[in-house]
């Protein structure tokens, strides 16, 4: 067993300014760095100053591991060398987009370090640009709120958010026991390679934690360069049926539902009304390969199929029907998925 209980580990690539807020956020408060946590900042071949703030952080004490690839290998061969590199019990990928609340660190290293689950999920916040001073003075509440909850009713939770990747610190050790000959990178070009260790440390251990109190924020709009249904549609649920599909009952309906009614609402409500949120996406028939991967499940037709062909009022009606839907769904622990 490992002595470290976490490793943190941060892949970037030419965002110096935003690497700066997360680390100044992780270490704020910090008058000593814990034996048991590592750090490891991995610098896709930056051409910009990320060497220099990572170098500063380390000369303040900060025992921290920087890694720089001599090419860049893309985010998903970064995430993948991220598990195979690190050393702690549990792992954690941190966008380097993100801000961690003053004690978010503290508290999760303390999960870390007494708890034997697969993955701990983070609820989070979101922030805009040039907020990230105001974020960085938010503090996690003194009373966080979780719950310990099995694999089917943690996945009934959190579903297409298990595709967040700073959102799950996962037990590396449970991984590697489940799985010995475990490879990270099975699932390369998908866009979710993270979730082949997500969705395994799910199916090693019988139980995970699901954290209530929101103890971090993310960079709104700030993913792009793929094909938005493809990724979180034909991938997210072929995915899902490959890896859960033995393990959890209904896993693929599951996910589904969820993309269906959790997700895309909002995404492609978004996309109607804001010109610069849809060209952030790769060109694709939305209607055709939404139709393809969902026509099958009913909730598609009753909320998805009218934002997606109907009028600028049956969009409303719709996506008003859909959020009343998941309010009811939160209440009933996610029953109607």
């Amino acid at each position: 067993m490992s002595k470290l209980a976490l490793s943190i580990y941060i892949p970037t690539y030419n965002r110096a300014g935003l690497l700066q807020h997360l680390l100044k956020s992780i270490v704020a408060g910090m008058t000593a760095w814990p034996d048991d946590l590592e750090l490891i900042v991995s610098d896709n071949a930056s051409t910009d100053n990320t060497q220099e703030v990572v170098a500063n952080f380390i000369q303040q004490g900060f025992p921290f591991i920087s890694l720089r690839n001599a090419e860049n290998i893309g985010a998903d061969r970064n995430f993948c060398q991220g598990f195979s590199k690190a050393n702690g019990k549990y792992f954690w990928v941190i966008g380097d987009d993100e801000i961690l609340y003053q004690g978010t660190v503290n508290y999760v290293l303390e999960q870390c370090r007494s708890l034997d689950i697969g993955v701990l999920y983070l609820a989070n916040d979101g922030f805009g640009h040039n907020e990230q001073e105001h974020i960085l003075e938010r503090k996690a509440p003194k009373e966080i709120s979780a719950r310990l909850l099995n694999s089917n009713d943690f996945f009934k939770s959190t579903n297409v958010f298990l595709t967040f990747i700073s959102a799950n610190v996962i037990n590396r050790e449970a991984v590697l026991a489940y799985t010995p000959d475990f490879d990270p990178s099975t699932e390369l070009n998908t866009y979710l390679v993270q979730l082949t260790w997500t969705f395994t440390a799910i199916k090693a251990c019988r139980q995970h934690l699901y954290v209530n109190s929101r103890i971090f924020a993310a960079l709104r709009e700030n993913s792009s360069g793929y094909r938005l249904v493809e990724v979180f549609g034909v991938n997210l649920v072929q995915m899902t049926k490959k890896h859960l599909g033995a393990s959890i009952p209904d896993a693929e309906r599951i996910m589904a539902n969820a993309v269906i009614t959790r997700f895309f609402p909002r995404q492609l409500m978004s996309q109607f009304s804001n010109a610069a949120s849809k060209n952030k996406f790769l060109d694709e028939d939305i209607v055709d390969v939404s139709t393809k991967c969902f026509s099958a499940y009913p909730l598609f037709h009753i909320f998805l199929k009218p934002i997606l062909t109907g009028s600028w009022l049956t969009r409303q009606i719709a996506f008003f029907c859909v959020r009343a839907f998941n309010s009811i769904n939160r209440w009933t622990k996610y029953r109607f998925l």
